[in-house]
């Protein structure tokens, strides 16, 4: 979703870490794995801090604070703005269900295979951080990892 978002909209004009925010947050619900809105808060709130190098103590978000009441109308916002760029359609596709049936029909020995499918396994991992899901369709990703 990320990657769909940025492929349209510009870097300049929406701030990375308000759209990762919300971005994370719908993913999870789309996943059905739902996060409650407080515990996204709190990831990233503790993930600011590390960034901005504050103290060693990592301090908690205070749920009834201006900053928790920001940042929660930011995600939400974010989240807003996701959907309706993507035009609501979330369904992706991922190359990983793929790779099992690929593997046998390249391998008969059973250890080769288990090998081989924790390397493409792997291979997909990292290429979910670049834009190579946007380029491909998961069927050709999972046949180059």
């Amino acid at each position: 979703l990320f990657h769909r978002f940025y492929a349209r909209r510009s870097f300049v004009r929406h701030d990375v870490r308000h759209v990762a925010m919300g971005v994370l947050f719908l993913s999870a619900k789309v996943e059905e794995c739902p996060r409650r809105l407080r515990e996204v808060l709190n990831v990233f709130n503790a993930l600011f801090q590390r960034r901005d190098g504050g103290s060693s103590e990592l301090e908690p978000l205070d749920i009834h604070s201006e900053r928790y009441a920001n940042l929660k109308l930011i995600v939400t916002k974010a989240e807003h703005d996701v959907l309706q760029e993507l035009g609501f359609i979330l369904y992706t596709e991922h190359p990983h269900k793929f790779i099992l049936n690929y593997v046998k029909l390249i391998s008969t020995d059973s250890g080769v295979e288990k090998q081989l499918a924790q390397q493409a396994w792997n291979t997909i991992n990292d290429s979910a951080r670049t834009n190579l899901c946007l380029k491909f369709a998961p069927e050709a990703i999972c046949c180059a990892a």
